[in-house]
C-alpha cells in the first residue's frame, strides 16, 4: 500500500483522565511520526499536540480512530 504523508492537530483537556494512554499510543505508532510538538495553552485549560507522520492510510486511521475515542481529547488529521 502506497505511503502518505501527513499531520494531525490534537487537543487535549488538560484535565483529561487519559494522556497516559495518548503517550502510550504516540509511542507505539511511533514508526509513523517524523515529528512531535507540544503547545500548552494554560489560560484555556488545553494543550495542543502537533504530529507529522509518514505511513499507510489504514495505520494512520487507526492511530486516529484509537486517539479520538478518548473522552477529553480531539484530532483532525490531513493527509497529503
Amino acid at each position: 500500500m502506497e505511503k502518505r504523508i501527513g499531520n494531525a492537530l490534537i487537543i487535549v483537556n488538560s484535565d483529561s483522565p487519559h494522556i497516559k494512554e495518548l503517550n502510550e499510543l504516540l509511542s507505539n505508532f511511533s514508526f509513523l511520526i517524523y515529528s512531535r510538538q507540544g503547545v500548552s495553552f494554560k489560560e484555556r485549560g488545553i494543550n495542543i499536540i502537533v504530529i507529522v507522520f509518514n505511513g499507510e492510510v489504514n495505520q494512520i486511521n487507526a492511530l486516529a480512530g484509537k486517539i479520538g475515542r478518548l473522552q477529553g481529547i480531539k484530532i483532525k488529521i490531513m493527509l497529503i
